[in-house]
């Protein structure tokens, strides 16, 4: 109801006269706080802050002394009654009304209803008349204040239509009235009542009380609600500490505040949990809300759907709103907090290029995250800073919804492509091996090139990637059991998942088969890239190159051979690569002087066309087992390596060449994995110098073995131009577009299972035969039947191996020779090589009790006389 306005000059005089806020409030019926606060601004002679303190406390005092504590379990304002407690009450809408507990029936019956009388007087006027209403604790000046800013307000807690309003200028009820609070709640559930229950908030359909049906859709003010009772001067100090003080502050029935701050402008709001939850965080750490006036009650602070009753003693503290400045900073920690939950498939650089696409010119600099610019869907939209960008779509100041989806402005085909191309590269990059994700990665060197790997993960790790990389969703929504990230890690754990994962050098398919198990391919060599305009001709695009390769393997007769069946080798290994079908091919050995560019031709040329090379020394010699490095590449260099001298270690070297030249499948062991079965086609090249020492690495050229390798022998022109590595950097991509063109010779074209002839240099095979572990049992062989067949005066020595291996033991100075063949069973295998390597009078006939070794005198007398038959390099060497 209107109360007459307050002669407050008559009220000013008085308190000159008595200097007592006390006495003058009861001389006029208003409060002493509301005379106080008048002083203070209005500068009264006299009046001062601590005088009005310790006049405001014992004003107070009566009613501090009569006012109980409030209980903590009671939420204030926000408990209706149950439709049996209140007569004539409709009943309530429990999905309507948040937190309402009903009373316990005994205290319905212990509480008198209020006085018909009584609450039809107290309260206010109808919708109509509360724009007029004035305040009796606020000054008609200070009703005023902030004349555009209305907030949303239900009549009682039953009501489902909320009505404009401005609390600050409203009557309140006659807290006399109410006698207790039995009576205060039976009052505002009541559906007649027609009090002021406001919010800081506006639902999405403004006329209507928000709930989950109603989402709050912008924030006009911040209010919160303290329990603890405090005295006004209490209340005015601790306002003055905060950061911001609140715009207004009013008492509740039970003694506690409410404070409310003020938007300058409203702040439009995502309808989700979890973005209003942290904008309210960000808010209640930024004002400093949780001990301002004691105790914030959290419950009804985060509880969007919640309205505040009236309450008494309206006080303005701060005529400041809170900026729209300070509002958007506030938003964009809330976006940045909750980013990750509401994450869209769409990237924002694609948003952006739909943008400049459809809406040509009508967004102005970065279209980033938090960027604020103009609604450039809407056509008549003229305001350059109305919106800002978010993950998902346009927060908006103006239009007509706070808050428009991407999919609402470009419509459901961008979404929709986007995530099946996101879901798809997710599946196309991800796989799943022996409970680890294998990721691809592009990544690129040093010199800007683009290189791939690939990284092994654990699932959280991944997940991560799924939410950061390929935009998916990390929150499950409302309809779903499971978060995209978590529904895509399920399909690559189903999908794509491998028993082993291991490099294919040269294959482009990501899923090899080896065997019966499918294998991820985790190898990106390919060969050198050509260039296809050179390489016509020899010495096309690379000619200082081919002078180096001419002068590395000299021309001795009509034709060079060397360099023909060198090239030859390298083409026919470089082609197939490039083609992705790497075939075997032979081990190459080049032996030549220190310092002719061995290295040089087999790191900087040989290897580097082939996509790159390792060291295999190690691994080729037996000192260690482990080779999953080395599968990873297609060229294996062997560069000055020197062995121990060691029997063992020599076979094992023998072996290992062989196996690599032979084999299409080898086992690829890495540390602290299991060892996989895999197909490498690569090439071995190994560089020897002519000195002793290096030439005991020569393998052994037994029949078995003489096909598998390739001996050249360099020239002695020395290597010393200091600009070769540039030359071979610049000239290599026309010397590798001239192996995919060249024109193999007929003398070098070889079997199907070779592609191609190899070559073997007649010095160097006498080199490998000399200082093979063969050559070398054949000259203690040779001993004991230079003098077996002196004594004993015999035609032919014939014998088993235990024979043999007896008679030898016993002859002076041959026992310590044969300690790596001393039982019959190694004796027969050194036996086996000799006559398998061709060319020595050693042979054997087969009987009942096992092999005879058979040696007769005429063909090792013959042996000794000539050495090695002489059509046996022909037969090597066709030139």
């Amino acid at each position: 109801m209107n109360k007459s306005p307050i002669d407050w000059a008559a009220v000013k005089d008085h308190y000159l006269t008595c200097r007592s806020y006390k006495q003058t409030a009861e001389q006029f019926g208003i409060s002493a706080v509301a005379i106080k606060n008048r002083a203070i601004r209005g500068a009264w002679k006299g009046a001062s802050a601590t005088s009005e303190v310790a006049d405001a406390a014992a004003a107070d005092s009566d009613e501090v002394a009569d006012t109980a504590p409030p209980d903590t379990s009671e939420v204030a304002n926000a408990t209706p009654l149950d439709t049996s407690e209140v007569a004539n009450a409709t009943p309530l809408d429990t999905s309507e009304v948040a937190n309402a507990t009903p009373l316990n029936t005994s205290e319905v019956a212990n509480a008198a209803p209020p006085d018909t009388s009584e609450v039809a007087n107290a309260a206010p006027p109808d919708t109509s008349e509360v724009a007029s209403a004035t305040s009796p604790d606020v000054t008609p000046e200070e009703s005023q204040m902030h004349p555009d800013v209305t907030l949303r307000a239900l009549p009682n807690l039953t009501a489902k239509s909320t009505f404009e309003v401005k609390p600050w200028t409203i009557s309140p009820t006659d807290k006399s009235a109410l006698r207790d609070k039995q009576a205060y709640r039976a009052y505002i559930a009541n559906p007649a009542s027609h009090d002021c229950l406001y919010s800081g908030f506006v639902g999405a359909a403004p006329n209507l009380r928000i709930s989950r049906d109603n989402p709050p859709a912008r924030m006009l003010a911040i209010v919160a609600d303290y329990d603890t009772v405090i005295s006004d001067t209490q209340r005015l100090r601790m306002a003055r500490k905060l950061p911001i003080p609140p715009t207004f502050i009013s008492t509740s029935y039970s003694g506690g505040t409410h404070a409310v701050w003020l938007l300058d402008r409203p702040m439009p709001l995502l309808a989700d949990d979890g973005f209003l939850e942290a904008l309210l965080q960000v808010v209640r750490v930024q004002l400093k809300l949780a001990h301002a006036f004691g105790e914030l009650d959290t419950n009804a602070y985060y509880n969007t759907s919640q309205y505040m009753q009236l309450g008494w003693d309206w006080q303005l503290i701060n005529p400041q709103r809170i900026s729209e400045e300070k509002a958007r900073v506030w938003l964009s920690k809330a976006l940045g907090k909750t980013a990750g939950q509401r994450r869209c498939p769409i990237p924002l650089a694609r948003v952006a290029e739909e943008v400049e696409k459809r809406y040509p010119d009508r967004w102005r600099g970065e279209f980033a995250l938090g960027s604020r610019g103009l609604r450039f869907w809407d056509p008549v939209a003229d305001n350059h800073t109305a919106a800002i960008v978010t993950e998902t779509g346009m927060l908006c100041f103006t239009g007509p919804s706070p808050f428009v989806s991407w999919e609402t402005i470009f419509g459901p085909s961008l979404a929709e492509d986007w995530e099946e191309e996101s879901v798809g590269r997710a599946l196309r990059e991800i796989y799943f091996c022996n409970n680890s994700f294998y990721v691809r990665s592009a990544t690129t060197t040093s010199a800007g090139e683009p290189l791939s790997e690939w990284i092994v993960m654990n699932r959280v790790n991944v997940e991560t990637l799924l939410s950061t990389r390929y935009g998916l969703r990390s929150k499950a929504a409302k309809n779903e059991d499971m978060s995209e990230v978590k529904q895509v890690a399920g399909r690559i754990m189903e999908l794509n998942k491998v028993g082993a994962a291991a490099p294919f050098v040269y294959n482009d398919n990501t899923i090899v088969k080896s065997g019966t198990t499918s294998c991820l391919n985790t190898s990106f060599v390919q060969v050198l890239p050509p260039d296809m305009t050179k390489g016509n001709a020899w010495g096309d695009g690379f000619p200082w190159t081919a002078s180096f390769l001419e002068h590395l393997f000299p021309c001795t007769e009509a034709l060079n051979v060397q360099l023909d069946r060198f090239m030859a080798e390298w083409a026919y290994a470089y082609r197939h690569a490039y083609n992705h079908a790497p075939k075997q091919g032979r081990v190459l050995f080049i032996v030549g002087p220190p310092g002719t560019g061995k290295n040089f031709l087999t790191e900087r040329l040989y290897g580097a066309s082939l996509g790159g090379y390792t060291d295999a020394s190690n691994y080729l010699l037996g000192r260690t087992r482990f080779n999953g490095k080395l599968f990873e590449v297609g060229a294996w260099i062997c560069n000055d390596s020197v062995a121990d001298g060691d029997t063992k270690e020599r076979r094992i070297y023998t072996s290992n060449l062989k196996q690599m030249a032979a084999n299409q499948m080898h086992t690829c062991e890495a540390k602290f994995k299991s060892a996989v079965d895999l197909r490498w086609c690569g090439r071995v090249a190994i560089t020897l110098n002519t000195d002793a020492r290096s030439q005991e690495l020569l393998p052994d050229l037994d029949v078995s073995n003489s096909d598998k390798v390739s001996l050249y022998r360099t020239g002695d022109l020395a290597l010393n131009d200091r600009e070769c590595e540039k030359m071979a950097r610049e000239e290599l991509p026309a010397l590798c577009a001239y192996l995919l063109k060249y024109r193999i010779p007929a003398h070098c074209i070889g079997t199907e299972r070779w592609g191609v002839n190899g070559y073997l240099h007649p010095e160097l095979m006498r080199d490998a035969k000399e200082s093979g572990t063969t050559a070398s049992f054949w000259q203690i062989v040779a001993q004991f039947a230079e003098n077996a067949f002196a004594a004993q005066g015999t035609d032919s020595l014939e014998g088993t191996s235990t024979w043999w291996l007896q008679q030898m033991l016993a002859t002076d100075g041959l026992k310590d020779m044969l300690r790596e063949c001393n039982n019959p069973r190694s004796f027969g295998r050194h036996m086996a090589s000799l006559s398998a390597a061709g060319g020595y009078p050693v042979g054997y006939r087969m009987t009942n009790t096992g092999r005879i070794w058979v040696m007769s005198k005429t063909d090792f007398e013959a042996y000794l006389e000539k050495g090695p038959r002489e059509d046996e390099l022909d037969e090597i060497v066709p030139f």
